[in-house]
């Protein structure tokens, strides 16, 4: 017997290996979890410095936002 841990796969695969049946799996809750800071800058914005820079920004204040509102879900429960 053997156990696999799959990380930072798609929801595809996921699903692909769940349909299969031939395995039995235990899947983590997508819910209130805490993410990195990475992400993927298209390459096009490499091009576009005034652009790439816009959108460092708006990455930074979205996962601000999405820490802060973790934090408030999950203090209240």
């Amino acid at each position: 017997m053997f156990n696999l841990d799959l990380i930072g796969v798609s929801r595809y695969l996921t699903e692909t290996i769940q349909r299969s049946r031939l395995v039995s799996f235990t899947e983590k809750s997508q819910r209130y979890v805490t993410f990195g800071t990475d992400y993927i800058i298209p390459t096009e914005l490499n091009r576009r410095p005034k652009l790439k820079k816009m959108y460092k920004a708006y990455m930074k204040s979205l996962f601000a936002e999405y820490e802060t509102c973790c934090k408030l879900l999950t203090d209240s429960l």
